[in-house]
């Protein structure tokens, strides 16, 4: 499910394609990617449980860190619905 949800913010990314967010909208997909890779190692590896919980967590707080920061960022460069007038 991660790399399907990375995949999406690809395809939204390109869907704003000349719009200034479209060339950061794509960054969004890389903790999306990196957490399928992880989960991808953790069924084809026999992972302890205790290391298993600290990719989780890791990856967990790389998504939501990475999502806030930079559509926070958007936010107070686009200045509400409009951007810049």
């Amino acid at each position: 499910m991660s790399g399907l949800a990375g995949a999406a913010w690809v395809v939204f990314a390109r869907s704003q394609r000349g719009r200034m967010q479209s060339r950061a909208l794509g960054w969004l997909c890389i903790p999306f990617f990196q957490m399928a890779l992880v989960y991808l190692w953790f069924s084809i590896a026999d992972v302890p449980i205790d290391v298993r919980g600290m990719h989780a967590r890791i990856g967990l707080f790389s998504v939501s860190v990475s999502q806030a920061v930079i559509l926070f960022i958007l936010s107070y460069l686009q200045r509400g619905t409009h951007g810049h007038q």
